[in-house]
């Protein structure tokens, strides 16, 4: 899916595309931290920790830690006792 939004935005203005690929990278926030994730890829993430409800989480490429606290909180949530290694 994220495949197919990237080749839509490649039919966009540049400058459009610019904005948006700014705006989700720079502004989208849980807790005050970057999330660098955009609402689809948040709504796949939370059906798998549902579905799979994972012991142990590695995660790579951290930038400001929101993907890793947003997981945390989600499980919690959920009720799943999980380790986050970040």
């Amino acid at each position: 899916m994220l495949r197919e939004f990237y080749s839509i935005l490649q039919h966009f203005p540049p400058e459009f595309s610019a904005k948006i690929k700014h705006t989700k990278w720079n502004h989208f926030k849980w807790k005050a931290l970057t999330l660098m994730k955009d609402p689809m890829s948040l709504s796949f993430y939370q059906q798998l920790l549902q579905d799979l409800k994972p012991a142990t989480i590695l995660e790579f490429g951290t930038f400001d830690g929101g993907s890793a606290l947003w997981m945390e909180d989600v499980l919690g949530v959920l009720g799943v006792d999980c380790d986050i290694h970040t």
